[in-house]
């Protein structure tokens, strides 16, 4: 599969569980620290924002991944293409991804010296704004 694509998936992953706020499984968080060392590979630099992707996995997710937020309305995935996107929960959802990430940073899985969850959060701010600002519908 394509990063762009691989991007995108792991991009709208994260914005379910923003709208839900409750991970599914452990290390769930690793699709943040994805999120952020894809944004930063000069391949995806150069198709940023990769539209057309992102239209095939709105129609993927919308069909197969049918998910609903906390109150129990229907998440469009395209709102993820229209301005909506969200990378970075809010709240006790932010506390419980930290602690995902903490135990992912202890067992090893990330590299040698992973970045602070903090740090990867800024990060993931300035990748939501970004693509929120390219793909505004």
């Amino acid at each position: 599969m394509k990063m762009e694509r691989t991007f995108l998936e792991k991009a709208t992953a994260a914005h379910v569980f923003c709208l839900q706020s409750r991970l599914k499984g452990d290390r769930f968080s690793r699709h943040w620290h994805d999120i952020a060392k894809m944004a930063q590979s000069l391949r995806l630099a150069a198709s940023f924002p990769a539209k057309k992707y992102g239209e095939l996995v709105v129609t993927y997710k919308n069909m197969f991944f049918a998910e609903k937020d906390q109150c129990g309305a229907a998440i469009d995935y395209a709102e993820c293409l229209r301005g909506k996107l969200r990378l970075v929960p809010t709240e006790t959802a932010y506390d419980v991804l930290a602690e995902d990430y903490e135990k992912m940073a202890e067992d090893g899985i990330l590299l040698h010296n992973p970045q602070n969850f903090w740090e990867l959060m800024g990060e993931c701010t300035e990748i939501e704004q970004r693509l929120n600002l390219a793909l505004p519908g």
